[in-house]
């Protein structure tokens, strides 16, 4: 099996709708095994923003306590790197925080998911 790397230099700017985020430079991740992935999702009690690796099937809330089913979970996006996952998780509570609002909408978990797939892209 072929080793994977990806290196982690740059920023993706503006994938939060508007808001810059900042990631590990110079990260570097090697592995033979197949990248694990990260949901990044919602608790549906209290609202917080959290990631679990894509095959657990619930996490407690750590705000909360609730127990979060995945399956029935907001997705909002899906990454290879935990990393990446708590900034993107950072950085979505700002923004919520930051407008008022409840939720983002269809169209920003849109843009939000281009703009990440965009910067992977950049990335290999």
């Amino acid at each position: 099996m072929q080793a994977r790397s990806i290196v982690y230099n740059d920023s993706i700017k503006g994938l939060c709708i508007g808001v810059s985020l900042q990631f590990p430079k110079g990260c570097e991740i090697i592995t033979n095994e197949p990248a694990n992935r990260y949901l990044v999702i919602r608790c549906g009690g209290c609202k917080t923003f959290t990631y679990v690796d894509r095959f657990q099937e619930w996490k407690l809330c750590p705000i909360c306590g609730a127990t979060i089913e995945i399956r029935r979970a907001s997705h909002y996006l899906e990454v290879e790197d935990f990393r990446v996952a708590e900034q993107i998780v950072s950085q979505l509570e700002q923004h919520i925080h930051k407008t008022r609002k409840k939720d983002l909408s269809y169209e920003e978990r849109e843009q939000l998911r281009a703009q990440y797939t965009e910067w992977i892209r950049g990335q290999i």
